[in-house]
This record gives C-alpha cells, sequence and structure tokens, in this order.
C-alpha cells in the first residue's frame, strides 16, 4: 500500500513539474516573439515542445479541437488556422514573428502592424499646403507701385502766353512762376535771333518767380515760337512778334515866350526838324487855344525845314502845352520825342 501511494505521489510530482515546464517554455516562447525582428522561430518549434513533453511524461500527445489553444491533456495546441491580418490578439499563443502574417499559428496578429498604415492620417499634414496662402502676400508687390515714385511732377506759369515787343527797344517782361513744391529749372528753347531773352534759365525754389526781359535788336522781327521748357514740367509755347524799329530823334528844349500881354501875339518861334525821318510832323498834345504853329507837316521856314510857332492868350495867367514830334507815314518816332511850350497871360 505505502509503495503504491509512494508511486502515485511520484508520478502526481512528476506531473505537477511537467504542467509547470509546459508554461515555462510557454512564457519563454511568448517573450520571444515580442522581442525578435527579424529572426523567425523554425516551422517545427512546437512539435519539438511537444514532443519534449511527451518524452518527460511518458504520455503520448492527444489532440484537442481544431482552433483550440491547448490538448484535451492540458498541454498548448497548434492553434487554428493562419491567421489573416485579423485584429491584434487574435492570433494564438505561440509567434514565429516572420512579419508576414500569413502561414505562421496567429502571426496574422503582426497584422496590427498594419495599422500603422494609420499613420497616412500624416497626409493631413497636407493641409499646412494652406500656408500657401501666404502667397496673397504677394499683393504687396503692388507697394513697389510707389517706387514708381520716380522723378516729382512739377509745374510752372507764365504771365503771358504771347508778347508784342516795343519797335523803340524798350524791354517787355516776362514773368515765369514755380507752381510745384519742388525746385524747378527752367530754360528757354527756340531761334532768338534778333532777341535779347535775359536770363535765358534759371532755378526757381518752390513758389518763386523771375521775370525775364525780351527786347528787339533786330530792325525787322517776323513773329517766333519760343519754348519754355523745364525739367520737371511739360514745356509751354510763346509767341513773340516783332516789327520795323523805330526811329530816334533830339527833341529841342522847351520854348517859354515868358509874360504875353492879353490879347498880343507873341514873337514868332521856328522849330526846326530835328533828325530826318520820314513822315516828320509834329502836334499838340492837349488843349491848344492859345498856342499856335503852322501846321503838322513841316514846310520850309526861315530856319529851314520846320514849323513856326507863337501864343496869343485872352484869359490872363500861366499856360502851357507840350508837343510831340511823330511819323505820319514811317516807323514810329520814339522817345523821348516830345517838348513844351508855355507862356503867362497878362493883362495890360
Amino acid at each position: 500500500m505505502v509503495r503504491a501511494n509512494l508511486d502515485v505521489g511520484i508520478a502526481s510530482a512528476q506531473d505537477t513539474g511537467l504542467r509547470a515546464w509546459r508554461w515555462i517554455s510557454l512564457g519563454a516562447a511568448l517573450l520571444s516573439c515580442v522581442s525578435c525582428s527579424s529572426a523567425t522561430l523554425p516551422s517545427d518549434d512546437e512539435g519539438a515542445v511537444d514532443d519534449r513533453s511527451e518524452a518527460l511524461s511518458g504520455h503520448p500527445r492527444r489532440a484537442g479541437h481544431p482552433g483550440s489553444p491547448f490538448y484535451h491533456d492540458g498541454r498548448p495546441g497548434r492553434g487554428g488556422p493562419p491567421g489573416h491580418g485579423d485584429p491584434p490578439n487574435n492570433g494564438g499563443p505561440s509567434c514565429h514573428c516572420d512579419g508576414t502574417g500569413h502561414g505562421h499559428d496567429h502571426c496574422g496578429a503582426t497584422s496590427t502592424g498594419g495599422a500603422t498604415s494609420t499613420g497616412g492620417a500624416t497626409s493631413i499634414g497636407g493641409a499646412a499646403g494652406n500656408g500657401g496662402a501666404t502667397s496673397i502676400g504677394g499683393t504687396a508687390g503692388n507697394g513697389g507701385a510707389a517706387g514708381t515714385g520716380g522723378t516729382p511732377q512739377g509745374n510752372f506759369t507764365l504771365s503771358s502766353d504771347s508778347i508784342f515787343l516795343s519797335n523803340c527797344q524798350i524791354p517787355q517782361t516776362l514773368t515765369i512762376t514755380n507752381t510745384s513744391n519742388v525746385p524747378l529749372t527752367w530754360h528757354v528753347s527756340g531761334d532768338l535771333t534778333g532777341i535779347a531773352f535775359t536770363p535765358q534759365g534759371s532755378t526757381l525754389a518752390a513758389g518763386d518767380a523771375v521775370s525775364a526781359s525780351l527786347v528787339q535788336t533786330a530792325n525787322a522781327l517776323a513773329a517766333a515760337n519760343l519754348q519754355i521748357d523745364a525739367d520737371i514740367a511739360a514745356s509751354q509755347t510763346l509767341l513773340v512778334q516783332g516789327g520795323i524799329l523805330g526811329v530816334r530823334i533830339h527833341p529841342p528844349a522847351d520854348i517859354d515866350f515868358g509874360n504875353v500881354p492879353l490879347g498880343v501875339a507873341s514873337p514868332i518861334v521856328c522849330i526846326p526838324v530835328p533828325d530826318v525821318w520820314p513822315g516828320e510832323g509834329l502836334q499838340f498834345l492837349g488843349n491848344s487855344a492859345s498856342f499856335h504853329k503852322s501846321g503838322v507837316a513841316p514846310s520850309l521856314q526861315t530856319c529851314g525845314m520846320g514849323w513856326t510857332l507863337y501864343v496869343q492868350g485872352w484869359v490872363p495867367g500861366p499856360i502851357e502845352i507840350p508837343l510831340q514830334f511823330i511819323s505820319m507815314s514811317g516807323p514810329q518816332v520814339c522817345a523821348p520825342n516830345t517838348f513844351t511850350a508855355r507862356a503867362t497871360i497878362v493883362a495890360p
């Protein structure tokens, strides 16, 4: 009896040890599966484990139900059909880590790695392409138009767009005004033959003006179009017209008849033609009731070609009148071309 009980105890202990060995082997296999990366276990590892188990137990191996992780005697089974990318953890406890998920029991659990395709969600990062909206900043390129800032535009005015030059060479004035808010430089261009234009250019500060003098220098001058140009403004046209230059003479001094009795004619004074010019003439400027002249045109007098003049007044008091030399058929007689005759009418 004691021997029989001892045998039973030994058998029980052996069976318990066998069971422990099986679980230890299973755990080692699982750890090996987790840590492996490229190496794979031999395809007959399970058979080798089962053979060792059978050798230790002395009992033949019995198959379990298909797909069951254990045999009927509690030993790990071969598992179900090979996995095909089933969800994680559906695989059996034994894994060959070949990474394919095909051809080995439940290694399809590695199909969880397929879940890394979720990483494709990083394509959402493509939304960062919206950053291209910064291209709107290109609108700032319109600011480049300010660079078109270029040379500032100005303006100027002329006091007249046409000038008739004096036949007697009296300077005519043209006023040029810078109406810009920046300095302006101007100059005159065109045919200046027969014209003295002074100055012919200058620089004007903002708001400043200059008066240019124009004088005819030629004996005869046709109309001319001159240009007033500026560095920051459009040119303007100035029409200049002239004619035949006038005649210059040497008029006599003033004539003073002194005191002349009321109603009595004064002595006659002869006034010779001071110079020779075409169409000589002499005229009164004003009321000449008390002064008497031989006429407008000269005639032969005791003093030569000229005029006679005397005074006879009917009202007591001083009197006078200016006389002017003129041209009746020729060019203008230029100043100085006048003199004055005066007298005092006294009662007897």
